[in-house]
């Protein structure tokens, strides 16, 4: 689904060079469910920004459905994000003046070939799937931190995107809210979701086929997780 050829990130300002990512290769198949771990400051949340297409590589190639869309401008990376990749984020980032139903349903008012019937049918699945269609009109202060996390995830699979990527996913959660969400996500990876997946957690990094590790922007391990 995605391969990086010597992916480089480099940040600068007038008087320092901070190099995020040195020289990353990394292919993800279709259907896989990956781990990315590491330290603080390692380069994670650089590396999933340009998987998502939220930033662009300084150099290198990135291979998306067999396209180089490095060199992609913002308008053709937009178009191609909206209709391919899902985002879940730690913070949730649920809009609080709306609805449970209207915060899902906002990734879609984007999708202007989806007929609003549909759309209204697609977020009341959405939330069914994830066990929260009972909170529909509520806000989401209103709702325990894993009923968010619920939202945030179908408001992410609600445009049914080829790609899921999630930034500690868990993080906000306690531990058996973070065992329930890390279910979703292996529900949806056996539905044919890839994912890819941010995380401090070794156990939950465990439900992943998959773990790499990054140290100072460079991969330094890359594991397949053997089956129990």
């Amino acid at each position: 689904m995605l391969s990086l050829k010597q992916l480089t990130k480099v940040y600068r300002t007038t008087e320092v060079e901070t190099t995020a990512l040195r020289s990353v290769d990394l292919d993800v198949a279709a259907g896989e469910f990956l781990a990315v771990m590491g330290p603080s400051g390692c380069g994670k949340s650089t590396l999933l920004n340009i998987v998502g297409m939220l930033d662009n590589p300084s150099g290198g190639e990135y291979w998306f459905a067999d396209r180089n869309i490095a060199g992609w401008s913002e308008g053709q990376l937009s178009e191609l994000r909206k209709n391919s990749i899902g985002f879940i984020f730690q913070s949730f980032n649920l809009v609080d003046d709306l609805t449970v139903f209207e915060n899902v349903e906002l990734a879609l008012l984007y999708h202007k070939d989806v007929p609003a019937r549909e759309r209204k049918a697609r977020v009341r699945a959405a939330l069914e799937n994830m066990k929260v269609a009972h909170r529909a009109k509520h806000r989401p202060q209103q709702l325990s931190g894993g009923q968010q996390q619920r939202v945030a995830i179908a408001r992410a699979t609600v445009s049914r995107p080829n790609l899921l990527l999630a930034d500690e996913p868990t993080g906000n959660l306690d531990s058996a809210m973070g065992e329930e969400v890390m279910q979703l996500l292996t529900e949806l990876n056996q539905a044919g979701t890839t994912i890819v997946m941010v995380t401090h957690s070794p156990s939950h990094a465990d439900y992943a086929h998959r773990v790499v590790h990054l140290l100072d922007g460079a991969i330094v391990t890359d594991r397949v997780r053997q089956a129990v």
